[in-house]
């Protein structure tokens, strides 16, 4: 997590069983928001091994040109919540990209950016109001 305030130090908060149900996920969002909320975070982002991802499975059921890669490909989902500031608000940026590992403990290749509605592993994370 990215403080509001300039100089103070990145924020790091493990997540992992957030993603074991859609209990977990809907509790760990909730967490998130209001720890984004108390500390008025710029931005979050979320990393998360796609083995350890449980609920939500956002890879399954999508077509090939959807999703490029086996379902025994390893690799990293990072999802990107960030308000970018403009001259009048704020406005809610989200990306989140896919890095194959391969089907071993392979190195990161180049991470591939995906389409935030169909592969998001959080709903959206920073209010703007």
């Amino acid at each position: 997590m990215q403080p509001s305030r300039q100089g103070e130090a990145l924020q790091m908060i493990g997540i992992e069983a957030g993603f074991d149900s859609p209990q977990a996920n809907s509790q760990c969002c909730d967490f998130l928001r209001t720890f984004a909320a108390d500390n008025k975070a710029l931005a979050l982002l979320i990393i998360a091994e796609k083995r350890n991802v449980a609920f939500p499975q956002v890879w399954r059921d999508k077509s090939s040109t959807q999703w490029q890669w086996k379902e025994s490909e390893h690799g990293i989902f990072m999802q990107l919540d960030a308000l970018s500031i403009g001259a009048v608000d704020y406005k809610a940026e989200r990306k989140v990209w896919f890095i194959p590992t391969g089907t071993a403990k392979g190195k990161p290749r180049e991470p591939v950016e995906l389409d935030i509605d169909l592969f998001a592993i959080m709903p959206p994370l920073l209010r703007t109001a």
